[in-house]
């Protein structure tokens, strides 16, 4: 199959140019344990693009992804980033991508799942929509609806304290909670979210759940403004909700993947918690799975190779973005790991409705 494309052009009013992408950003939310083959934080330049399908009239028109998140946010800029590079790969077909923001991300998860099953339509993967919604019990659709293009992105979670806190690293922070059973508190953006189960997944795995306190906020900004205004012990967010941060300090990185900026923090296995328990923050692609695997392999192949052009690592890199493509095999066993251990820590916690 060729494979040429146009520039992806995401909602009229919401002009972005790729000058934009060489700005400061954050990183996308939510993720769960160590990718499988590919490997968390490998780059596309090192992968090998998936087998393309042998049909030539894929695509014929043009193909709408659905972005279920805010405009302006991680998900938006990271496919902006993408946008002008995936035109030399898909036929020269318009890839028109709407802004369905708001409801936990399931209003526009469901349209994409709602509209025609023929490989035009897809939609951002996170791990709130795909993974932590349907567990939870909120989500119109179900984890098994969907199946896995590609992914681009992984981040990792990080654990911060108060600047002035009595302990220097993780370990010494195990020591003190197992010491003062009940005192340490800790809070996150919002109750459910990744932050939130990425934390209670290792304090389970430490069998310490019991002995910390956990104070739900209604953002990030929240939380980081009462730890560093030390009404809390500490918080769990994504890592640009910590990166820079003044008056606390980061002690834990909760993923799999490098944080760069704190290449040397603990990670679990520092306090003996196997790395399966790691939380990673992916960003990927995913569409009905009605679709013919030939044409989602095709797609892959495009993100494979939209990727590993060094404009497009360039581009990621100034936004503080880990690149990470794994192609449609290797995401959807990513996905398969994550939505498993997401069922058991919102088990363990409940939550489910």
């Amino acid at each position: 199959m060729k494979k040429n494309i146009l520039a992806l052009l995401c909602a009229a009013a919401l002009t972005f140019s790729l000058t934009a992408c060489g700005s400061s950003g954050g990183q996308p939310s939510g993720g769960t344990s160590q990718p499988g083959t590919g490997g968390a934080g490998s780059s596309a330049a090192a992968s090998t693009p998936a087998t393309p399908g042998q049909s030539t009239s894929f695509p014929t028109k043009n193909i709408t992804l659905t972005i279920p998140y805010a405009a302006g946010g991680d998900s938006d800029n990271m496919f902006r980033c993408l946008e002008s590079a995936m035109s030399q790969f898909l036929n020269g077909n318009v890839i028109v991508g709407e802004i369905v923001s708001g409801g936990n991300a399931i209003p526009g998860t469901q349209q994409a799942l709602d509209a025609a099953s023929d490989g035009y339509n897809i939609v951002i993967a996170y791990p709130g929509n795909i993974c932590i919604q349907p567990n939870m019990g909120n989500a119109t659709y179900q984890y098994s609806d969907f199946q896995a293009i590609a992914n681009i992105t992984a981040s990792p979670v990080l654990f911060a304290v108060q600047e002035n806190a009595p302990y220097d690293d993780f370990n010494g922070w195990i020591e003190w909670v197992k010491a003062h059973p009940g005192e340490f508190t800790f809070c996150t953006g919002s109750l459910g979210g990744t932050p939130h189960l990425a934390m209670m997944k290792m304090l389970y795995a430490l069998g310490i759940q019991d002995d910390v306190v956990y104070v739900p906020y209604s953002g990030n900004a929240e939380a980081y403004a009462a730890v560093a205004g030390g009404q809390i012990g500490g918080y769990a967010a994504v890592a640009s909700g910590v990166v820079g941060k003044e008056f606390v300090r980061p002690i834990l990185n909760l993923g799999s993947v490098a944080c760069p900026t704190y290449p040397d923090l603990d990670t679990l296995a520092a306090g003996g918690v196997d790395m399966s328990q790691a939380t990673d923050v992916f960003c990927g692609f995913a569409c009905s799975s009605s679709v013919d695997k030939e044409i989602v392999n095709a797609l892959s192949d495009a993100f494979a190779q939209a990727m590993a052009l060094p404009e497009v690592q360039e581009n990621f890199k100034n936004l503080n973005y880990t690149t990470n493509y794994l192609n449609a095999e290797d995401f959807q066993k990513y996905l398969d790991e994550n939505y498993e251990a997401y069922a058991q820590v919102i088990q363990n916690l409940d939550l489910a409705q």
